[in-house]
């Protein structure tokens, strides 16, 4: 076990060279830089020529490269243009709510996804699967901003006193933080639990067939250990997958919904950064996104020997 995470840690040092690569050739070609918005309509070409020697934005491509990626090897993000702080900072605030409301969406998710897919699975034929089914359909169909927009509406006309549009940290007060965060979570469970739900069932159905399956309801065994013990544990390695997969992607990806609730996260931060071409900040915060991306995707290959002690990392089988 040891062997194979030290193995993942030592692949992801080209898989980030190579993220920062393409992050750093995308943002070159974002149209204007940082001295186009800092001018604004008093442009002068003398002045703009100093600054972007004075920012070292006119320095060639591999250059700004190098010392971009030399400062992350030792840590430092660097400093925002507009405002002179540091990325690492920023991004660091940023990141609690945008984890909170990745965290809450996917318990939701989890909690509520499993049970209805074991269950869509086991009814098999049923009405109970064809109406779960078409919920999972509808839910995964639905786009996140509508379904916030029906809720902020919805809490407005008859819970006006309930707490949104605005933003309390947890450790400030924990109670009114959750409240306020758990209606954007759930906003983004509902498609969590409908893609959850729907590899759920397709995963039970296709373990609840298998020949070990049988083999343990001959023995006599009860259909719920048989089911929980047997089926459900192997049919969650699937399943595991795709939830770390879309907590990932709910930590970049929250844009809207941040938007939409006055959340100030990563995806706000995401935006502010490209509309005022800050580029530091927004290299900071794309590279902290798919950093994060590959820390979960590890954490989950680690999970799976926890859940099915069978699979063997390490020494290969002679």
């Amino acid at each position: 076990m040891g062997e194979y995470f030290l193995k993942r840690l030592l692949a992801m040092i080209p898989i980030l060279i190579g993220v920062t690569l393409v992050i750093f050739f995308l943002t070159a070609l974002i149209p204007g830089d940082v001295v186009d918005v800092l001018l604004e309509s008093q442009f002068q070409p003398e002045l703009a020529a100093h600054l972007r020697g004075t920012l070292g934005l006119d320095k060639p491509f591999v250059v700004r490269y190098w010392n971009w990626v030399s400062g992350l090897g030792q840590g430092d993000f660097g400093l925002s243009i507009i405002n002179g702080r540091p990325v690492l900072s920023q991004i660091l605030e940023m990141y609690g709510p945008s984890l909170e409301l990745a965290i809450i969406a996917t318990v939701v998710g989890v909690l509520i996804g499993i049970p209805l897919g074991v269950l869509s699975a086991t009814q098999q034929f049923h009405l109970t699967d064809d109406f779960l089914r078409l919920i999972s359909v509808i839910g995964f169909s639905l786009p996140s901003f509508w379904i916030g927009t029906l809720f902020l509406l919805m809490l407005s006309l008859y819970f006006p006193g309930f707490p949104i549009l605005k933003f309390v940290p947890f450790s400030r007060d924990p109670v009114l933080n959750l409240k306020i965060m758990m209606i954007p979570g759930m906003t983004l469970g509902i498609a969590m639990v409908a893609l959850i739900m729907r590899m759920t069932r397709s995963c039970v159905l296709e373990v609840i067939r298998a020949q070990f399956v049988t083999t343990a309801r001959s023995k006599g065994l009860n259909e719920r250990v048989v089911l929980f013990k047997h089926v459900l544990r192997n049919a969650l390695i699937p399943v595991v997958t795709l939830v770390g997969l879309r907590f990932g992607y709910l930590i970049g990806g929250l844009v809207i919904v941040e938007e939409v609730f006055g959340i100030p996260g990563l995806g706000r931060l995401v935006i502010y950064s490209i509309s005022k071409r800050d580029y530091p900040l927004v290299l900071g915060v794309v590279f902290f996104i798919a950093l994060s991306f590959l820390i979960i995707n590890l954490l989950v290959d680690i999970l799976y020997a926890v859940i099915d002690p069978r699979i063997s990392y390490g020494k290969k089988a002679e």
